[in-house]
């Protein structure tokens, strides 16, 4: 099949935002087809071409295009899966460079602003990041991995009754630090400096907690999330993201599905 700036379908339509891609080479074109494109070009309807099919967009190649590229760059070791919130959030070990999340992220705010609707199954937590203007804490971990989640919750309720022989630190058995593990090697991340060291106390452990989830939420993700954000916010900058609302699925746990105009 010829690359994209071979084919016969133009480049630049004075109506249309054109993106023409080769299935067998979907992220690398999609990569290349929005980045030549400038914001105007971006902000016009989108038509999708899959080069040397005859099929003309009138909506579903559309939607085809962003369910391919989505599934794919989900399944590109950019995101990680949990099993307890069927949610994806991002991964912290991914070798992906920052322009496949900068991808994520636009090709999320295309698609909303050509009202495909595309349930994209992260946490609330993702719209709570991209929104800001509030800190995060343990609600929002909850949605993205609520074991970790109740496990905190719990070492925040121990009492300092504890009637066994050993110190009520050592009942914790736990530092101020974090095991990773990539690729097959485990690393031990300190939460602040010297923290591998510092076991966790009764009187610590509210300052572990709201250390080992702001880790969690944003400081072991936060390159790819800027990225992915960068790329969202394209499209979605500032009051604009307000058109968009989050909503919770329950048939599917607490998943994001970005709507245009609704309530």
């Amino acid at each position: 099949l010829p690359t994209p700036a071979d084919c016969s379908v133009p480049a630049v339509h004075s109506d249309m935002c054109i993106l023409r891609v080769r299935r067998t080479h979907l992220v690398d074109d999609a990569l290349a087809e929005i980045g030549r494109q400038v914001r105007r070009d971006l902000l016009k309807p989108l038509r999708v071409h899959f080069i040397g099919e005859d099929g003309i967009d009138a909506g579903g190649v559309k939607k085809e295009f962003f369910l391919l590229l989505v599934d794919r760059l989900l399944n590109a070791d950019m995101m990680v899966y949990d099993e307890a919130s069927r949610t994806y959030w991002f991964n912290p070990a991914s070798m992906e460079p920052a322009e496949s999340f900068f991808l994520l992220g636009l090709a999320i705010s295309l698609a909303v602003y050509n009202r495909v609707l595309l349930a994209f199954p992260a946490p609330l937590l993702l719209y709570q990041k991209l929104r800001g203007g509030r800190e995060l804490g343990l609600r929002d971990l909850e949605g993205w991995q609520p074991e970790l989640a109740r496990g905190l919750k719990m070492l925040l309720e121990v009492t300092g009754k504890y009637d066994g022989p050993e110190p009520l630190a050592d009942v914790f058995g736990v530092t101020f630090s974090v095991d990773v593990e990539c690729y097959g090697q485990i690393h031990t991340v300190p939460l602040k400096p010297g923290g591998d060291t510092i076991l966790v106390t009764e009187d610590t452990r509210a300052e572990y907690v709201s250390l080992l989830a702001a880790w969690h939420m944003e400081g072991s993700v936060e390159a790819q999330f800027q990225a992915f954000a960068e790329g969202f916010r394209v499209l979605c900058e500032g009051p604009a993201l307000s058109l968009f609302n989050a909503q919770v699925s329950a048939a599917a746990g607490a998943n994001v599905t970005f709507l245009m105009g609704r309530d």
